[in-house]
């Protein structure tokens, strides 16, 4: 088994959350497709407090490739995922948890990144960013709200949230 690394992300304002990439070489045993294994950490500050292994919740849908995942957990205990090496595929970050009372759910679903899958598994996969649009998430127990807003530069993936606390209603 070969590995290459492909790229690396960060969340930074409110958290933040490094990621890291790979190709793997090797087949899915139901559909014979090329997987690309994705692998993924986790490390954040809120409130002058050090959060470790910030537990991220992922979709990835692969249309050509007909491979959807739903509610992929990204922690410490499992930080990598695969997707299909053909065609392109759509992830999107569904929610998050900073602690057990402060989850953020994503408000209207919109795919934050694209890849664009090499068959050469020499060549690394290809991300970009699908939307420039500030995504909204939603604490659903309390009054708070966060945005999400990412660019990549340099291979690097940098993701930006700021959380905005309200009044909590009576």
């Amino acid at each position: 088994m070969s590995f290459k690394k492909i790229g690396v992300c960060s969340i930074v304002a409110f958290a933040f959350i490094g990621c890291g990439t790979s190709q793997k070489e090797g087949k899915n045993k139901n559909n014979k497709v090329q997987m690309t294994s994705f692998n993924m950490s986790s490390k954040g500050s809120a409130n002058n407090i050090k959060i470790n292994n910030i537990p991220i919740f992922i979709k990835i849908h692969c249309a050509e490739a007909d491979y959807t995942k739903d509610d992929i957990e990204i922690n410490y205990e499992k930080s990598n995922f695969e997707i299909p090496n053909k065609g392109s595929c759509d992830i999107t970050l569904k929610k998050f948890t900073i602690s057990n009372d402060i989850h953020y759910d994503l408000v209207e679903e919109k795919v934050l990144f694209k890849t664009e899958a090499n068959p050469n598994p020499k060549e690394r996969a290809n991300i970009k960013i699908n939307t420039t649009e500030n995504l909204l998430y939603k604490n659903k127990l309390n009054n708070y709200s966060a945005f999400l807003s990412s660019e990549i530069k340099n291979n690097l993936i940098i993701i930006h949230i700021s959380e905005f606390r309200g009044i909590k209603p009576n």
